[in-house]
């Protein structure tokens, strides 16, 4: 039963926040590792469009180093699903601001969290998100969570809870200075960017 009420809680942590259509408030919180394979969109698909990568599940501690790997850039960190409307729907904004500072030294890295929601086909998901980016040409650093952890734990790790999209501002030194949830516009994105790189 323990075991039942816990996947009921991540699955109403997640998509009570997906369901928002439009930007909801920020909040500021903080906190600040080793690196190991990430997935890029590559140039092109095998003949069924499939992705011939391979992204495999990571437990939160995992992607927190991963994240701490980057140490030293500012960031944004997108937390998504492919089955999250607002959060297929920010993207294109999201890899625009990417592209436009990038030059600045901003890093943006996303996090794919499809296994959130109950019945997720975790056999799959290796090479489901993969195929998913590749589809759509986004080319980021992106991860996979392994949706292992409970909703206390997400938060405490990730700095996200109740929603997706998240979008988490980290700057130089690694601390979280502020957690925007549900979608993002363009000029938001831009925002953060300019908050993390600190453009006045």
């Amino acid at each position: 039963m323990n075991q039942f009420l816990a996947v009921a809680a991540v699955t109403a942590f997640v998509l009570t926040g997906c369901e928002r259509s439009g930007p909801s408030s920020s909040e500021s919180q903080h906190e600040g590792g080793n690196s190991v394979t990430e997935f890029r969109a590559p140039d092109s698909a095998d003949s069924d469009g499939a992705s011939t990568e391979r992204l495999e599940p990571q437990s939160a501690e995992q992607l927190r180093e991963w994240i701490a790997s980057h140490r030293g850039s500012p960031m944004l960190v997108n937390y998504w699903a492919t089955w999250c409307d607002p959060c297929v729907a920010e993207m294109p904004d999201f890899l625009a601001v990417a592209e436009e500072f990038a030059s600045d030294g901003l890093v943006c890295l996303i996090v794919a969290m499809d296994p959130m929601v109950y019945g997720y086909p975790k056999d799959r998901m290796a090479t489901d998100v993969p195929k998913f980016l590749v589809e759509r040409g986004w080319d980021l650093p992106c991860r996979l969570f392994d949706g292992e952890a409970k909703p206390a734990r997400i938060v405490e790790v990730l700095g996200v809870a109740g929603a997706l999209p998240t979008t988490v501002l980290i700057d130089r030194d690694g601390e979280r200075v502020e957690v925007h949830r549900g979608r993002a516009t363009r000029e938001e994105f831009r925002a953060f960017a300019e908050q993390v790189l600190e453009i006045r």
